[in-house]
């Protein structure tokens, strides 16, 4: 074991065993950085809003822009969307984020990056409010469906996400 030494940063009275550098460790971060281990306050060091930290929070500060219609976060988006090949047929499904992530899900495997988005709208709760709108399209359309693209207009589609983010 090492000996004991007291921590330099200032209104710290800690003692340490860290000789090198005479930080205690709640006096810096210690993760691992371009020069062996970052020696900065954990309150200032970068490591914490690392790319990874800032994804976090612009996730829930994104999601709590939409509260659900008892108080609660909205869990996400139930969504549609078209390829200009498939005219007439619209693929339904529930997503985390909204936009261009989730265009960005589908355009990747698409050469033409063709995919378009019908419409979207913000639920509290994803696996219900899909399951209620499978039920929904079964009701409305005559043609069986192709796993989640149901043949129908993009204003009969509009119409029932419309309707299902209303009940979430």
């Amino acid at each position: 074991m090492g000996k004991l030494v007291k921590c330099i940063m200032r209104n710290c009275s800690k003692n340490t065993r860290n000789t090198e550098h005479k930080i205690c460790s709640d006096c810096f971060c210690g993760k691992p950085s371009g020069k062996g281990k970052c020696r900065r306050n954990p309150a200032n060091c970068r490591h914490a809003t690392s790319p990874q930290n800032k994804r976090k929070q612009n996730k829930s500060t994104v999601l709590s822009k939409y509260e659900g219609k008892s108080g609660s976060v909205r869990s996400g988006v139930v969504y549609a969307i078209a390829h200009p090949k498939f005219s007439g047929w619209i693929k339904f499904g529930m997503f985390k984020e909204p936009g261009k992530a989730l265009l960005s899900r589908y355009n990747v495997y698409c050469p033409f990056k063709a995919f378009n988005l019908v419409e979207q709208e913000w639920v509290s709760s994803r696996q219900k409010a899909e399951k209620e709108l499978k039920l929904e399209l079964k009701k409305v359309v005559k043609t069986p469906p192709s796993g989640e693209w149901f043949k129908i207009t993009k204003l009969n589609a509009k119409k029932i996400l419309a309707k299902i983010g209303k009940k979430f």
